[in-house]
Protein backbone atom coordinates (compact mmCIF):
# COMPACT_ATOMS: atom_id res chain seq x y z
CA UNK A 1 0.00 0.00 0.00
CA UNK A 2 1.06 3.16 -0.62
CA UNK A 3 2.31 5.73 2.45
CA UNK A 4 0.16 8.16 1.82
CA UNK A 5 -2.46 6.40 1.31
CA UNK A 6 -2.03 4.00 4.90
CA UNK A 7 -1.12 7.40 6.30
CA UNK A 8 -4.44 8.73 5.30
CA UNK A 9 -6.14 5.79 6.06
CA UNK A 10 -4.32 5.68 9.68
CA UNK A 11 -6.05 9.07 10.21
CA UNK A 12 -9.29 8.03 9.26
CA UNK A 13 -8.99 5.28 11.58
CA UNK A 14 -7.80 7.86 14.53
CA UNK A 15 -10.78 10.21 13.77
CA UNK A 16 -13.44 7.19 13.81
CA UNK A 17 -12.02 5.54 17.06
CA UNK A 18 -11.91 8.96 18.54
CA UNK A 19 -15.82 9.67 17.37
CA UNK A 20 -16.59 7.03 18.69
CA UNK A 21 -15.05 6.69 22.05
CA UNK A 22 -16.50 10.56 22.50
CA UNK A 23 -20.04 8.75 22.01
CA UNK A 24 -19.72 5.86 24.15
CA UNK A 25 -19.14 8.70 27.07
CA UNK A 26 -21.30 10.79 26.50
CA UNK A 27 -23.85 7.65 25.76
CA UNK A 28 -22.82 5.95 28.99
CA UNK A 29 -22.93 9.33 31.16
CA UNK A 30 -26.64 10.21 29.79
CA UNK A 31 -28.09 6.61 30.25
CA UNK A 32 -26.66 6.33 33.82
CA UNK A 33 -27.78 9.96 34.50
CA UNK A 34 -31.10 9.31 33.41
CA UNK A 35 -31.36 5.79 35.00
CA UNK A 36 -31.05 7.48 37.85
CA UNK A 37 -33.39 10.35 38.10
CA UNK A 38 -36.00 8.05 35.87
CA UNK A 39 -35.74 5.43 39.00
CA UNK A 40 -36.02 7.88 41.55
CA UNK A 41 -39.10 9.57 39.69
CA UNK A 42 -40.54 6.21 39.42
CA UNK A 43 -40.20 5.01 43.15
CA UNK A 44 -41.63 8.79 44.39
CA UNK A 45 -44.32 8.17 42.15
CA UNK A 46 -45.22 4.83 41.65
CA UNK A 47 -44.03 2.33 44.54
CA UNK A 48 -44.75 5.55 47.19
CA UNK A 49 -43.58 4.71 51.09
CA UNK A 50 -44.47 1.04 50.88
CA UNK A 51 -41.56 -0.32 48.92
CA UNK A 52 -40.78 -3.88 50.02
CA UNK A 53 -37.39 -4.71 48.57
CA UNK A 54 -36.26 -1.08 48.86
CA UNK A 55 -32.13 -2.24 49.21
CA UNK A 56 -32.38 -3.42 45.40
CA UNK A 57 -33.29 0.61 44.61
CA UNK A 58 -30.58 2.05 47.26
CA UNK A 59 -28.22 -0.41 45.60
CA UNK A 60 -28.70 0.42 41.82
CA UNK A 61 -28.75 4.28 42.68
CA UNK A 62 -25.22 4.00 44.37
CA UNK A 63 -24.15 1.63 41.52
CA UNK A 64 -25.46 4.04 38.94
CA UNK A 65 -23.67 7.05 40.79
CA UNK A 66 -20.65 5.25 40.50
CA UNK A 67 -21.13 4.62 37.37
CA UNK A 68 -21.51 8.26 36.80
CA UNK A 69 -18.12 9.19 38.59
CA UNK A 70 -15.94 6.48 37.16
CA UNK A 71 -16.93 8.27 33.95
CA UNK A 72 -16.64 11.54 34.57
CA UNK A 73 -13.03 10.56 35.67
CA UNK A 74 -12.19 8.72 32.80
CA UNK A 75 -12.46 11.77 30.62
CA UNK A 76 -10.23 13.91 33.08
CA UNK A 77 -7.83 11.35 32.60
CA UNK A 78 -8.54 11.43 29.20
CA UNK A 79 -7.39 15.17 29.32
CA UNK A 80 -4.30 14.28 30.95
CA UNK A 81 -3.53 11.05 28.25
CA UNK A 82 -3.65 14.04 25.85
CA UNK A 83 -1.66 16.32 27.52
CA UNK A 84 1.10 13.57 28.06
CA UNK A 85 1.00 12.92 24.15
CA UNK A 86 1.44 15.76 23.49
CA UNK A 87 4.55 16.29 25.53
CA UNK A 88 6.06 13.40 24.70
CA UNK A 89 5.61 14.79 20.85
CA UNK A 90 7.10 17.78 21.36
CA UNK A 91 9.83 16.08 22.94
CA UNK A 92 10.01 13.56 19.87
CA UNK A 93 9.45 10.89 22.36
CA UNK A 94 6.09 9.85 21.09
CA UNK A 95 4.77 5.78 21.40
CA UNK A 96 2.95 4.90 18.56
CA UNK A 97 1.04 2.44 19.89
CA UNK A 98 0.50 3.71 22.98
CA UNK A 99 0.83 8.06 23.27
CA UNK A 100 -0.94 7.98 26.15
CA UNK A 101 0.95 6.14 28.07
CA UNK A 102 -0.25 4.58 31.38
CA UNK A 103 -2.78 6.93 31.27
CA UNK A 104 -4.43 4.90 28.62
CA UNK A 105 -4.80 1.84 30.48
CA UNK A 106 -6.65 3.84 33.54
CA UNK A 107 -9.23 4.99 30.90
CA UNK A 108 -9.98 2.12 29.38
CA UNK A 109 -10.41 0.34 33.21
CA UNK A 110 -12.44 3.10 34.27
CA UNK A 111 -14.43 2.91 30.55
CA UNK A 112 -14.98 -0.87 31.25
CA UNK A 113 -16.25 0.04 34.81
CA UNK A 114 -18.20 2.51 33.32
CA UNK A 115 -20.45 -0.40 31.58
CA UNK A 116 -20.07 -2.91 33.96
CA UNK A 117 -21.53 -0.21 36.76
CA UNK A 118 -24.52 0.67 34.86
CA UNK A 119 -25.68 -2.81 33.70
CA UNK A 120 -25.32 -3.88 36.99
CA UNK A 121 -27.56 -0.95 38.37
CA UNK A 122 -30.08 -1.86 35.65
CA UNK A 123 -30.19 -5.56 36.89
CA UNK A 124 -30.59 -4.41 40.86
CA UNK A 125 -33.73 -1.63 39.47
CA UNK A 126 -35.16 -4.36 37.29
CA UNK A 127 -34.82 -6.66 40.53
CA UNK A 128 -36.51 -4.06 42.53
CA UNK A 129 -39.16 -3.42 40.59
CA UNK A 130 -40.05 -7.11 39.51
CA UNK A 131 -40.33 -7.55 44.07
CA UNK A 132 -42.45 -4.55 44.22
Amino acid sequence: MDESIKNEYRKQLIDLEKSIHESYDKTLITLSGGALATSIAFYKDIIGNIPIEKKYATCAWIIWSISLTVLILALYFGTLAYGYARKKLDADELNEENPGGYWTYIIKGLNALGIITFISGLILFLIFISKN
